[in-house]
């Protein structure tokens, strides 16, 4: 939030010098650039980070509760599979969540720290 609340304060303040200058007429094409930018450089990487620390938690939750954390893995395989199988694919630069490659890669990476807390029932 404090984030949101930065990008958006940043903007309104560089949308005033903008407005206030010379270059005045080109305030509203300054307002969709920055918007953008600020999307796709800030807001979208930070969504994906976070999407990808959720991720990490999700398996120590399931470890602790007697869940096979390896389990989390294969189900983002089978869903980059579905992905893929009907062309469910966005660039990753505009996307809210890691690629499914990425958040299989990173999921099995993280696995020996569950996994090492994971005790079946």
């Amino acid at each position: 939030m404090t984030e949101a609340m930065g990008i958006q304060a940043l903007g309104t303040a560089a949308n005033a010098v903008v407005g206030s200058s010379k270059y005045a007429q080109y305030a509203p094409l300054f307002q969709q650039v920055y918007g953008i930018g600020s999307q796709l450089g800030v807001a979208l990487p930070h969504s994906r980070k976070q999407e990808s620390e959720a991720d990490h938690i999700g398996l120590l939750y399931m470890a602790r509760a007697g869940y096979n954390p390896e389990a989390a893995v294969d189900f983002w395989k089978r869903f980059a599979d579905y992905n893929r199988q009907h062309g469910g694919t966005t660039p990753w630069y505009l996307r809210t969540h890691p690629t499914d490659e990425d958040r299989v890669a990173a999921l099995q990476k993280e696995l020996p720290t569950p996994k090492a807390q994971f005790r079946s029932p």
